[in-house]
């Protein structure tokens, strides 16, 4: 799937006299949303992941609000490694999306709105922030703040954050993976 923005490509290469056209199935919004925060600066793996899952018209919509919690390529590396498995072993999880929203909180939260404490996700359940030697989220820690989007704001992990049934469950579904 390609995307203009929060526009799918659904046609491509119609030739017209002065040049070509790609049809997009929405207006495209001079916006950067958090999505596009995550494509432009080099996070393929979660931009893959995003995209696998299915989330990606979601965090991409301009009229939601979203925080998400950033985990960069090394970090889904590390937790590929920690697992002995591959990057397609984490895509390849019944449970992606739900790893995945458990980076994300609905609104704007912005670092200097950060409290200690547990946060609501997505995904349902809570992440903890701790503002002790550094922000943290759950067992990670936030390497860059407030990165802006036009639909919310994007915070860099150095880990994956997994809540601990999503880690067990992570764990032994890559042990019986072939």
């Amino acid at each position: 799937d390609v995307f203009v923005n929060q526009a799918e490509v659904t046609a491509v290469d119609i030739m017209a006299d002065n040049g070509v056209v790609h049809v997009l199935d929405a207006v495209v919004l001079p916006i950067e949303t958090v999505a596009d925060v995550a494509i432009d600066n080099g996070f393929s793996t979660l931009v893959t992941a995003v995209v696998t899952a299915e989330l990606l018209p979601a965090l991409s919509d301009p009229f939601s609000e979203y925080t998400v919690f950033a985990p960069t390529n090394q970090a889904f590396s590390d937790l590929a490694t920690a697992l002995n498995t591959d990057l397609n072993g984490i895509l390849a999880l019944p449970n992606l999306q739900d790893i995945l929203l458990y980076h994300v909180v609905g609104g704007t939260v912005l670092s200097t709105q950060l409290t200690a404490g547990p946060v609501a996700t997505l995904e349902g359940s809570d992440v903890i922030v701790s503002l002790t030697g550094g922000v943290k989220i759950n067992d990670a820690n936030v390497t860059t703040a407030d990165v802006p989007a036009d639909n919310g704001v994007v915070h860099v992990l150095d880990r994956v954050i997994l809540e601990s049934y999503l880690g067990a469950f992570f764990l032994c579904h890559v042990c019986i993976t072939p």
